[in-house]
């Protein structure tokens, strides 16, 4: 019996040094190698991220310039709004309101009105863009909502024509659907 426990001492003797010699230890050379690596690595594809988005810019502003020399303004108002979604710039988002409304395919005038509502929520000091709403809320029957933008304008620019007469539109526009005007008013507009 002794024997047998002299034995299994010295067979748990030898799993205890083997398990101390296995022991995890932390490889600082790798540690370090792989902070390196990521340091390089890391801006190196931020780096060409950025520059392939920038091409990818390029390239669908040209498209959308091709477009619209072309007079394709549905393809023009595809290639500015993928354009947008990548960097969403003011002015593109202008072209895009332009292009979305001369485009032959596009009779969603809601659809185009809100492209311009958004245009103009950016861009508040283009009153081109501006003028073009009035006339489409004056055209689906927004009067309201027009006397409001031209009002804007007005205030801008006095002596904008367009603007001049889509407030006439609209004012007469109010006041066949009832809504309370002075006459004098109505009339001061429409001359």
């Amino acid at each position: 019996m002794s024997s047998q426990h002299n034995s299994l001492s010295l067979i748990l003797r030898s799993i205890a040094q083997e398990c101390q010699q296995r022991r995890r230890r932390l490889n600082v050379r790798m540690l370090i190698g792989t902070f390196v690596v990521l340091a390089v690595a890391v801006p190196a594809v931020f780096c060409w991220h950025q520059h392939q988005l920038h091409r990818i810019c390029v390239a669908l502003l040209d498209y959308a310039d091709r477009m619209e020399s072309e007079q394709r303004w549905k393809e023009a108002a595809d290639g500015l709004y993928r354009y947008w979604k990548i960097r969403p710039e003011a002015e593109a988002l202008g072209r895009l309101a332009q292009n979305y409304d001369k485009a032959e395919v596009t009779r969603d005038r809601q659809g185009v009105i809100g492209s311009y509502q958004r245009a103009v929520g950016v861009l508040p000091r283009r009153t081109d863009l501006r003028n073009r709403l009035c006339e489409l809320l004056v055209q689906e029957r927004q009067y309201g909502l027009a006397l409001e933008q031209v009002e804007k304008v007005l205030l801008r620019h006095p002596e904008d024509k367009s603007a001049w007469k889509s407030k006439a539109l609209a004012s007469l526009g109010a006041y066949h659907q009832g809504q309370p005007m002075a006459i004098e008013d109505l009339r001061a507009t429409l001359e």
